[in-house]
């Protein structure tokens, strides 16, 4: 029988708190880096965009919230800005909110997590963003629970699948309430909260290695390469070392909600590694490297052999076989030294908390246009470019940065590039050093220059175009 989720048109939450992350982590320097890279947390999912930026979500120890990290780099997510999402002060009853991860679906943003509601059982939740395409500024609105129609108790670890033009909820489920072993689960989705008829189990623990602690298969995560899908999933208690990753694949062309169509590889793809000091990975998510020439992991760790909660967050590079199946390889020591992600160097700065302002600004354009991911938004400056009457844009960056490179990106407004510009920085705002100079040539300007530490930049046109404003639709600064 084809059944719909409940809808509420609930809206949870606001933006309660935004703000720099300050977890502590291994230093990130140079061209290498040294896992974790973040602190105590677990379950991160990481999502990569069009807008260059990547957005982690993760539990939350304790599991009373939600927390959204925007980063220009896997690797240093301890510097990028965190939106805390609490649940509202309305009398509902929110608790044990578990695995979160965020998707865009047709120019929406939508978050899927596991909570208990009003003391109803952990299920599924879907919170949807429809009024900002910055996620780190949206008005959420509770959507309600995909996994209710099957009447399980337990129900955790949402992970959305697009296979053509279908999407899929995966999770995790105790097929009875009461029982303690967790199965897989699959259902096809006729919108991003509603499921088009019941789960259908694909897995269940039947190896040893899946049954330490107690019999459990959850978190999944698929990659999709070639024609397969390589669905990965985590085994076993989360609070034992022995925690592990194991794979099902499938055929994209089979019927997926077929289990016969799922072959679970009888070893665990990734497991602990006592000699190099890490113990229960799991709880992982994929994305590729800036540029998408590298396909990494991105998973927790604890850092004990004990059945204790120790987890934080790491990542590493895997690579393919020859019969086109991923190859993890061994989870690495914290001291091991990785190379950054391809295209990270340099990387670009979070935006999200800078401020700007101009000394001329036309009618309906903004001087937040700049930082706003959108190529179709622009601040001009509302005056014909000309050496006489310069023009100024200035950045706070709100605290000292070291940088070696700004973009200038005039989008649609292809001739709107300044003839001629020079670049100062200053740490007061009102004591300025020389940078750079030079000529604009195009759309997409890029200055370079060796590296600098400043909190204030300004960029100033003062070249000629008696027919052509000056326009900036998106600005960026790299650092090394």
């Amino acid at each position: 029988m084809l059944t719909k989720a409940v809808m509420s048109g609930i809206v949870a939450s606001c933006i309660l708190s935004l703000g720099i992350s300050t977890e502590a982590d291994a230093a990130q320097s140079g061209s290498n880096f040294n896992n974790p890279i973040y602190g105590s947390g677990a379950d991160p999912h990481v999502y990569k965009h069009w807008d260059s930026y990547y957005y982690m979500m993760y539990t939350v120890d304790g599991g009373s919230r939600l927390e959204l990290i925007r980063s220009s780099s896997i690797t240093d997510f301890s510097k990028g800005l965190k939106k805390t999402w609490n649940p509202p002060a309305d009398g509902t009853n929110w608790r044990n909110i578990w695995a979160p991860e965020m998707y865009n679906f047709d120019g929406k943003w939508y978050i899927y997590f596991s909570a208990e509601r009003n003391n109803d059982g952990m299920r599924m939740r879907v919170l949807e963003c429809s009024d900002n395409p910055n996620p780190m500024y949206c008005t959420w609105v509770y959507k309600g629970s995909p996994t209710t129609q099957n009447n399980i108790w337990w129900q955790i670890d949402g992970a959305v699948m697009v296979v053509g033009n279908q999407r899929y909820l995966l999770w995790s489920a105790q097929g009875t309430q009461g029982s303690q072993q967790q199965d897989l689960y699959i259902a096809p989705m006729s919108n991003p909260w509603t499921l088009s008829q019941n789960g259908v189990k694909i897995a269940t623990p039947t190896y040893d290695w899946e049954r330490v602690g107690t019999g459990i298969v959850e978190g999944p995560a698929p990659i999709i390469r070639n024609g397969k899908i390589y669905l990965t999933y985590s085994a076993s208690s989360a609070l034992t070392p022995d925690y592990a990753i194991g794979m099902l694949t499938a055929n994209v062309s089979s019927n997926l909600l077929d289990p016969a169509s799922w072959t679970k590889s009888p070893q665990p793809v990734f497991k602990r590694n006592d000699a190099n000091g890490v113990w229960g990975p799991g709880g992982n998510s994929f994305t590729t490297s800036l540029n998408g020439t590298e396909d990494w992991i991105v998973y927790h760790g604890k850092r004990s052999n004990q059945w204790v909660w120790d987890r934080d967050i790491r990542t590493q590079k895997f690579s393919w076989n020859a019969d086109g199946t991923p190859n993890f390889g061994a989870p690495v020591s914290t001291s091991t030294s990785l190379a950054r992600p391809a295209g990270e160097i340099p990387y670009a700065l979070d935006r999200a908390a800078w401020l700007f302002s101009a000394t001329a600004t036309a009618y309906n354009h903004s001087v937040w246009d700049v930082g706003d991911s959108r190529r179709n938004t622009i601040w001009k400056s509302g005056l014909y470019q000309s050496s006489s009457s310069p023009v100024s844009f200035q950045v706070n960056m709100q605290s000292q940065q070291t940088f070696s490179k700004i973009v200038l990106d005039s989008g649609d407004a292809v001739n709107d590039y300044p003839r001629s510009y020079y670049v100062e920085g200053s740490n007061n705002g009102s004591t300025w050093d020389w940078i750079t100079s030079g000529t604009g040539t195009s759309t997409v300007t890029t200055i370079t220059f060796p590296a600098k530490t400043y909190q204030f930049i300004k960029i100033t046109s003062n070249g000629n175009s008696p027919s052509y404003w000056w326009g900036i639709a998106e600005l960026n600064v790299y650092t090394q």
